[in-house]
């Protein structure tokens, strides 16, 4: 869970600092009509892909070799961690691109700071890690299913666990059925 509020939370703030710096100086060119929206977002993406993928990378070498025991070279080239590296540029993307959006929506820099602390923080409680949905009033259960930050850890888990079947741990009782993970 630390590695996705790490990837979204990183994300958004670096953007929202650079973001608001920038709006200047597109909105000129913009004025010019010198490019399209979806062009200038599709660079921005582009140009911030080596950092998110150099990032994201190191911080997924780190905790998948501190996590598992095979050598680092068959770490490296299991399927598992490539999907692992994967989740987790995609969740550095959805962090950045709600950076963007309230680099967009909100008047001044501080405020979409503080703003996007608070959402990601929402995000992280209702995450689905700290209590049940089945808990929360009915007019909340909406927020863990709207939750980038429970979409990652669940894709992460699944692909984790996905294919291993836990059996009984003990000899001391008949063991129950095997469950395997879907």
């Amino acid at each position: 869970m630390v590695v996705v509020n790490y990837a979204a939370m990183t994300s958004m703030i670096k953007t929202l600092k650079v973001f608001r710096t920038e709006t200047v100086l597109v909105e000129r060119e913009r004025a010019q009509e010198l490019y399209t929206v979806a062009s200038f977002y599709s660079a921005k993406v582009l140009a911030e892909l080596p950092l998110a993928v150099g990032l994201t990378g190191l911080m997924g070498v780190t905790t998948y070799f501190l996590s598992h025991p095979e050598p680092l070279a068959e770490c490296l080239l299991h399927p598992r961690y490539l999907v692992f590296t994967s989740l987790l540029g995609l969740q550095w993307q959805v962090g950045s691109t709600m950076g963007v959006a309230l680099g967009v929506m909100l008047p001044s820099v501080d405020m979409a700071l503080e703003i996007g602390k608070m959402l990601t923080m929402v995000m992280i409680i209702f995450g689905g890690l700290y209590f049940d949905v089945e808990t929360l009033p009915s007019a909340l259960r909406w927020l863990p299913a709207a939750s980038p930050v429970k979409r990652a850890w669940e894709a992460l888990v699944v692909n984790e666990f996905q294919g291993i079947v836990f059996g009984a741990l003990t000899g001391r009782a008949p063991p129950p059925p095997a469950v395997p993970v879907p």
